[in-house]
């Protein structure tokens, strides 16, 4: 099985800081886990009912030399009515 361009990146990486793959693992993914359990919680995307509301909120997130995280309308809609109709069919079992 061939090794994915993240682990190879995480390699080169340690090789060039002489730190082992697991710290840089760490460091590298500390980014993601910021933003997912401190910052996108609270935005309360369940309040905004509007896509006015929607765009009026900051919701950008520069993940640096990686990308930039920018939900849309669309997206929060969709996820809003698959969220819903889990919890409908959670409701009947």
């Amino acid at each position: 099985m061939e090794r994915d361009k993240y682990e190879l990146l995480l390699e080169r990486l340690a090789y060039k800081y002489n730190k082992p793959v697991k710290v840089i693992k760490n460091i590298v993914e500390s980014q993601f886990e910021f933003i997912a359990k401190e910052q996108i919680p609270k935005l309360d995307f369940n309040s905004i009912e509007t896509e006015e509301e929607f765009n009026k909120t900051k919701k950008n997130f520069n993940i640096k030399y990686l990308f930039i995280l920018n939900p849309n309308w669309k997206s929060l809609q969709r996820i809003k009515k698959r969220k819903n109709g889990e919890e409908k069919s959670s409701t009947k079992s």
